[in-house]
């Protein structure tokens, strides 16, 4: 899946979407794209079952340099694998009862940060704790490679990403614009 020159967020979820999806490459407006990933559970009750907790493997996120990669809140989770998020102000946003979630419904494994600003949100001690307890790089250092769910569904790869060059030769073209 390639998403790219959204104004607003690329992939958004709520209500409870606890789907799985891979290989999503995504890259934001410059000028007025949002979040690439903006994540809810449910506005107005963020417990609301069933919680939003996707799970999503092999994702690149090429976001706007004064917006933010991913967006957490209102309860929602999210299982992270095999993913690079750079680009952006900001690669990880955090807040209200999504940090509840933290090491439950929201998991990193084989995650590499490489932003302006890493991590920010309601509790960035808190959001840090978790990342330093994950496979998650905020350094130049590549993660290991992530340990994907047993489903049937997810396909390793053998790089952190979305590895665009192999799954979207013939069909993906991207230029460059000044």
């Amino acid at each position: 899946m390639a998403l790219t020159g959204h104004g607003d967020d690329s992939l958004d979820w709520t209500d409870g979407w606890t789907g799985r999806i891979q290989f999503v490459h995504i890259e934001q407006a410059r000028d007025s794209g949002d979040n690439g990933i903006e994540a809810d559970n449910r506005e107005g009750d963020e417990g609301a079952q069933p919680r939003s907790a996707p799970s999503i493997a092999n994702l690149s996120i090429i976001g706007n340099p004064n917006k933010r990669a991913v967006r957490l809140r209102r309860g929602t989770g999210l299982r992270l694998y095999n993913a690079l998020l750079s680009g952006s102000k900001t690669c990880l946003r955090i807040q209200g009862d999504s940090l509840n979630r933290l090491g439950m419904d929201i998991l990193f494994d084989g995650v590499r940060l490489a932003c302006a600003t890493n991590v920010e949100g309601d509790n960035v001690s808190a959001i840090q704790t978790f990342l330093a307890g994950s496979n998650v790089s905020e350094t130049a250092a590549a993660p290991r490679a992530a340990t994907l769910p047993a489903d049937g569904f997810f396909k390793p790869s053998s790089v952190i990403g979305s590895d665009i060059g192999r799954w979207g030769a013939g069909w993906v073209e991207f230029i460059t614009l000044p």
